[in-house]
């Protein structure tokens, strides 16, 4: 799994950008091996000399990861391929079907009850609304994780892409203080009026 070095291609100075993150999130970690930046719009990515193709790259090219749209992904695993890296990684947007959009969801109802539960608190107590909160918050960040792991294949594993971590440390949020098992079967009992089922 340990990259002996890689290229990320699409990527640049925006972060808010996924090309951009990939090699944030590379240099932050103090990933050992070369990051050789690849767009052929920039000089300079991040500090780092940006090369205009894969074929550009004069040193060994081990791992690709390419951030672009969907419709250039055949493009990108032609160059892949013919630049004889080991192992290719795609990120590409354009397609909804991984699950973030229902992380999205589970987060726009995080920020609608979290407020709803900081009025309550004044008049009543408010457990249900901040349990609910934490809930779907929770659910967000696992479905997120485990979609990223998944999305990298047998990449989501290695320490480098730290997705795996992510997903580890993620969990500890729906298991603590409270299961999203006990959280609803306390709105059950005290705010539908069900009966106890524990």
């Amino acid at each position: 799994m340990n990259a002996r070095s890689i290229a990320i291609i699409g990527t640049s100075d925006d972060l808010s950008k996924v090309g951009g993150q990939v090699v944030y999130l590379l240099r932050r970690g103090s990933f050992p091996s070369p990051v050789f930046p690849v767009n052929p719009h920039r000089e300079e990515v991040q500090g780092l000399s940006c090369h205009p193709f894969i074929k550009a790259i004069t040193e060994l090219v081990d791992r690709c990861i390419a951030a672009v749209t969907a419709s250039d992904v055949k493009t990108q695993i032609q160059e892949f391929l013919e630049a004889g890296a080991r192992g290719l990684i795609v990120l590409f947007s354009s397609y909804t079907e991984h699950g973030v959009d229902g992380a999205w969801m589970d987060l726009e109802a995080t920020n609608l009850m979290a407020p709803k539960a900081t009025c309550t608190i004044r008049e009543k107590p408010c457990v249900a609304e901040t349990k609910t909160a934490e809930y779907f918050a929770a659910e967000a960040g696992c479905k997120t994780s485990q979609t990223a792991v998944i999305t990298h294949g047998g990449y989501g594993y290695a320490e480098e892409f730290h997705v795996e971590r992510l997903m580890r440390e993620v969990m500890l949020f729906r298991l603590a203080p409270v299961s999203p098992q006990l959280i609803k079967c306390f709105v059950a009992e005290n705010v539908l009026g069900l009966p106890r089922s524990y």
